[in-house]
């Protein structure tokens, strides 16, 4: 079993800031394999919604479906997944843009769940010039916690629990 955990609502305390509510996933993770990362991929596609872009991808989107998903999509993918070798990677786009997506660590092997909204309109994602990226906050986000959520449901455990 896995267990990812999302604290909000924080207070200062003692030089700190600590989160007062926290919501906990607890769900069987994908055993590691490049053909499960492309099943739980195709499932992560299947469930994005306009609602967890932010409103400057909502334009774009409704012409190219995977546009603005990239870091909810890939956050989801990396806390499905039932091993350790996979590394947040972030690239710059042609547009400036910040691309989201996965790396195998001892190969260098390119997982990305959204990397159809570049190659839809003859574009290259940025796989190339990338590095090694952390998580905002270093936790799973709303976005992606709902998506795993879709994804597991009934096999996971929803908490949320106040730590105040």
């Amino acid at each position: 079993m896995k267990t990812i955990k999302r604290y909000t609502n924080y207070k200062w305390v003692d030089g700190v800031w600590k989160g007062t509510t926290c919501q906990s996933l607890t769900f069987e993770p994908f055993e590691y394999s490049h053909e499960n990362i492309e099943l739980v991929s195709e499932k992560i596609r299947s469930v994005l919604k306009p609602k967890y872009l932010k409103p400057y991808y909502r334009e774009e989107n409704k012409t190219n479906p995977l546009y603005g998903h990239c870091y909810h999509s890939t956050q989801a993918l990396f806390y499905l997944m039932d091993k350790e070798l996979l590394v947040p990677t972030k690239g710059i786009d042609d547009r400036g843009f910040a691309h989201w997506f996965l790396k195998e660590k001892i190969t260098g092997k390119v997982f990305d769940p959204t990397q159809d909204q570049y190659l839809s309109v003859s574009r290259i994602p940025p796989h190339k010039d990338s590095k090694p990226a952390m998580w905002f906050m270093s936790q799973p986000g709303e976005n992606c916690l709902e998506i795993i959520e879709q994804i597991m449901t009934p096999n996971i455990t929803n908490i949320t629990e106040d730590l105040s």
